[in-house]
């Protein structure tokens, strides 16, 4: 007879590694979606776009239809912007169900050293929300810029580089 209750045990294993599995496909999935949409953005820059024009006018590569960082005299590009900023937020979205999924791996906060494998974790946690939230900055800000047809305010938001 054991003193451990070792069929408990397992059962949890197992629940957290279900529980990761799909916290990891959940992140597949969101960063294939943002993928396609990036995509999409950069195919109606870079061929639809750049088709239409004749060969006097701006090229393409001008600055001027950058939609992944809108800026000064910026000009939208059919949907470019608001794909790019969807698929940013998406991309976010993935950057924490990432850290999820991670953080919920069988054996991650177990151990002797039950102390710093809970630091490591919140640490883990706070860097996912960290880059999560430049990713959402950058995102609104391409997102709100093609919808309103100039660059947002955002642009001047210091996390993004600008001047404050």
């Amino acid at each position: 007879m054991s003193a451990i209750d070792v069929s408990g045990q397992r059962q949890r294993t197992v629940r957290r590694q279900r529980a990761s599995i799909f916290w990891l496909l959940a992140t597949v999935v969101l960063f294939l979606a943002s993928a396609v949409l990036a995509f999409i953005a950069a195919f109606q820059r870079w061929f639809v776009f750049s088709g239409s024009q004749s060969p006097g006018d701006l090229s393409v590569e001008d600055h001027l239809f950058d939609y992944s960082f809108p800026y000064g005299e910026w000009q939208n590009v059919e949907t470019a912007a608001q794909l790019f900023g969807a698929g940013t937020l998406v991309q976010a979205l993935g950057v924490l169900t990432m850290a999820v999924g991670v953080l919920t791996v069988p054996g991650t906060a177990t151990g002797r050293n039950v102390i710093g494998a809970a630091a490591l974790a919140t640490a883990e946690g706070l860097l996912a929300i960290a880059v999560a939230a430049f990713f959402v900055l950058n995102g609104a800000h391409a997102l709100i810029s093609g919808a309103a047809g100039t660059p947002s305010e955002l642009q001047n938001a210091i996390a993004l580089g600008g001047s404050g």
